[in-house]
């Protein structure tokens, strides 16, 4: 006979927020509950994560990985900006290059999403001509950021399977960007 896998029955939202090892024991703190909220999970440390509430932010599908990242910045663009010259685009751009650093598979596609349309924009349509051009614009002015944009290009070349950027609308209710994950 077959020995089954652990299961970890995670009650979020019932007359006991646990987490509970028979679905006898689930049952009963979720039955006639209204609104109850709970799930099943094999691995211990998931299910520990849904009942503090984390959610991952690296999905593993057919396609190969996805990870949903959204940066922002405390006063953004001003001279109170925390830790130097801080803005919102700086920090969806080190989103994304700390995303790529973690991601440990180098070989799968990894699907970036993301609500910036500006790194969208700079990675898929600009980043070729500010190579050609030492990172200076049309205006002979240095193209800002060229630093992290530098960092992130040498990531995406480094790794064997692709990156795709998918654009998200921000704060609508996608798997990922409404997270509250941070590091």
């Amino acid at each position: 006979m077959t020995k089954s896998k652990p299961s970890y029955y995670t009650v979020l939202n019932g007359h006991t927020k646990r987490i509970y090892k028979t679905w006898k024991e689930c049952k009963a703190q979720v039955s006639k509950f209204p609104n109850a909220k709970y799930k099943k999970f094999y691995n211990i440390n998931k299910a520990q994560n849904f009942i503090k509430g984390k959610k991952d932010i690296v999905k593993n599908n057919i396609n190969g990985l996805q990870v949903w990242t959204d940066g922002s910045a405390f006063e953004n663009g001003t001279t109170n900006a925390r830790a130097g010259d801080q803005t919102n685009n700086r920090a969806e751009i080190f989103a994304i290059i700390r995303a790529i650093e973690i991601c440990n598979d180098k070989v799968k596609p990894l699907n970036i999403m993301t609500n910036s349309k500006y790194v969208i924009n700079a990675m898929e349509c600009w980043i070729k001509n500010w190579e050609r051009n030492n990172y200076i614009s049309y205006y002979n002015k240095p193209i800002k950021n060229s630093d992290l944009f530098k960092r992130l290009k040498s990531l995406i070349n480094y790794r064997i399977g692709t990156i795709k950027f998918i654009h998200i609308r921000g704060h609508m209710g996608n798997y990922g960007n409404d997270s509250d994950v941070s590091w």
